[in-house]
């Protein structure tokens, strides 16, 4: 063989293994497509199959009170296109605004926990301030033994705090940590965290309790904003009782 023969097979394989390593990429790219709205799928299957909670309607999911048989909250979903973590107050950018029907004072929630509530609107984008903000506090309980408290950050992007937590409570690492929020902003019994550390205060009647967040807030990209039919109602009712 030749020199120009092989320096033109040399080429030639070069050229073939520079082709099948861009096209394996190509491939795993639309393989990994292919998983995520896979997982998407399952994803919604699973809240269709929650029959006595969910709805899929016209492309958002609604969530239907029990008891009385009507709708209570909706659920429009969002992407999240910028945000911050490391701030004494963080916020997140979602792409729907008010031509998408969102409104101020909503709550925020992922498919594992809840997020934040919405605190500015434009037309086609809305702000969110997230739990892991020093001014966020909402109403959370203890499952296991019904014990009440409120969310404090300890500005950490994957941690919160529960406080007021009664020292008498039986508390235990692994507990898990709901939503119980009289205002109204998300569903009872949205998942919080997980209490993995537990502190008392010298001649305080509290707990400190450390939850380890169920979002993770360092790649939260798909978010649902909640909307409560009778949020309106609840808040009004509260004003006239507030001093």
């Amino acid at each position: 063989m030749s020199y120009q023969q092989n320096a033109f097979f040399s080429l030639s394989n070069n050229a073939i293994a520079w082709i099948n390593k861009k096209t394996n990429g190509i491939t795993e790219y639309f393989d990994l497509q292919d998983e995520n709205e896979r997982l998407a799928e399952e994803n919604r299957k699973l809240k269709e199959s929650q029959g006595s909670s969910f709805k899929a309607i016209e492309g958002d999911l609604y969530l239907k009170n029990d008891t009385v048989w009507k709708r209570q909250y909706r659920f429009l979903t969002a992407n999240v296109i910028s945000g911050t973590l490391f701030q004494d107050k963080n916020y997140f950018t979602l792409d729907r605004g008010s031509e998408d029907g969102v409104f101020n004072k909503r709550g925020v929630i992922s498919a594992d926990g809840i997020v934040g509530r919405i605190v500015a609107v434009s037309e086609h984008y809305s702000i969110v301030e997230s739990v892991i903000s020093e001014t966020f506090s909402t109403g959370a309980y203890i499952p296991r033994t019904g014990h009440l408290g409120f969310l404090k950050w300890n500005k950490d992007p994957e941690y919160t705090l529960l406080t007021e937590v009664v020292v008498s409570a039986p508390i235990a690492i692994g507990d898990q940590v709901m939503s119980k929020d009289g205002s109204g902003y998300f569903p009872p019994d949205t998942p919080i965290g997980e209490v993995v550390e537990i502190e008392e205060n010298e001649g305080e009647p509290y707990y400190n309790i450390k939850l380890k967040l169920k979002t993770d807030f360092t790649k939260l990209k798909r978010v649902y904003i909640v909307s409560n039919e009778y949020q309106e109602e609840l808040m009004h009712l509260q004003k006239e009782i507030t001093p």
